[in-house]
């Protein structure tokens, strides 16, 4: 390889290390920007049940996830911060959680394509572990219910199989019908049927528990 062809290929791998380098930061940069936007929104925005959650994701339209807008790809978030309210209504955590705070993290490091396509859940697994919460990913159908009822609260998502829809949703279990309650919509349904519905979708449940 003459001297040429290597400096033309060091050029070549340091354009290419940039550019992954600002695809990593480029998200940063965003959530930091849409952060302040988002806290500025979060003081007007009254579209919470009594309880304090979200059932309304077209009303989260006005907070900003990526390059996108929470209507459209914000069930991560929304499930996220309605699990830590419903954990704060519980008495099992101490800390009334901000929509603008539970967003920023996210918006950082877990919004694919730029809040385009969803939200990492291996992030929102780390968010929610940071806040001292025991987080398992349960991904056996079979073993949803049992650890859905042993958990304190859960996350359920359903993705599409060619990955053109998908959503999360926070999932509390109902001990008097014996059924689980959905959010984000609002609805109440047992495993079995959910997991009916959703039987050509990927599934995973997350637990979380103090």
């Amino acid at each position: 390889m003459s001297k040429k062809q290597i400096k033309t290929k060091k050029k070549k791998g340091k354009i290419f290390l940039l550019i992954i380098v600002l695809l990593m930061i480029i998200p940063i940069i965003t959530a930091q920007f849409n952060y302040k936007i988002n806290a500025v929104k979060a003081q007007t925005f009254s579209t919470y049940t009594l309880d304090g959650y979200i059932q309304n994701q077209g009303a989260a339209k006005v907070f900003k996830y990526g390059f996108n807008t929470s209507d459209n790809s914000g069930c991560g978030w929304i499930a996220t911060y309605n699990a830590l309210t419903y954990l704060y209504n519980k008495g099992l955590i101490n800390y009334d959680p901000k929509v603008e705070d539970v967003i920023r993290p996210l918006d950082s490091f877990a919004s694919f394509g730029y809040g385009y396509l969803g939200t990492n859940p291996l992030v929102m697994k780390l968010l929610l572990q940071s806040k001292g919460l025991k987080v398992d990913i349960i991904t056996n159908k079979n073993k949803f219910e049992q650890s859905a009822k042993d958990a304190d609260i859960n996350i359920i998502v359903y993705l599409g199989k060619h990955l053109t829809y998908g959503h999360y949703q926070m999932m509390e279990y109902d001990s008097v019908g014996d059924d689980f309650v959905f959010y984000t919509p609002s609805y109440h349904v047992k495993m079995d049927e959910y997991l009916e519905e959703h039987e050509n979708d990927y599934t995973f449940l997350l637990a979380i528990s103090i």
